[in-house]
């Protein structure tokens, strides 16, 4: 056995039961992604005072959440793309007062409300080359006929 970051418990039967991640890892659209990563992005705004990234399931998929507390201006997803790539940019921004606190002064995730989402807001996609990838398998140096090491075409997928 090794650390994966998952947690999970043993039952009766010997079967094991996945209870979650350890760290706040997500993934969303076949990428991992560690929501404190953005949150970190988004302090680097001048006017961001603090920030909590969530992913939130939305039908069959995953999308970031931020919460920002202070004024980020019109497009808080235009700052981010200065320095992210793009999956790693929020679906969704809301703009709050003050985060959400426990008693004990952390973020209560589950007092975070609701984005508003609309049919016509953009959800980045996967890369074409991750797309590609996933249908027809991984692909080698070999396979495209390329010397090692002198290939352009972006790098095999990770498995999931």
């Amino acid at each position: 056995m090794y650390r994966t970051g998952d947690r999970v418990r043993r039952l009766a039967d010997g079967a094991l039961e996945y209870l979650g991640r350890v760290d706040g890892q997500v993934k969303i659209r076949g990428f991992r992604v560690e929501p404190g990563e953005v949150e970190a992005a988004l302090l680097r705004h001048p006017r961001v005072r603090e920030a909590a990234v969530v992913a939130q399931e939305i039908g069959d998929t995953h999308r970031l959440v931020a919460y920002l507390v202070g004024d980020p201006g019109d497009d808080p997803a235009a700052f981010l793309r200065d320095s992210l790539p793009d999956h790693l940019v929020p679906s969704a921004f809301v703009t709050l007062p003050a985060l959400p606190t426990t008693p004990n002064g952390k973020l209560d995730r589950r007092a975070l409300p609701e984005p508003t989402w609309h049919a016509d807001e953009h959800v980045p996609r996967a890369p074409a080359w991750r797309r590609r990838s996933r249908r027809s398998g991984p692909t080698s140096s070999a396979s495209t006929g390329s010397a090692r090491g002198t290939t352009s075409s972006p790098p095999a997928a990770i498995p999931s």
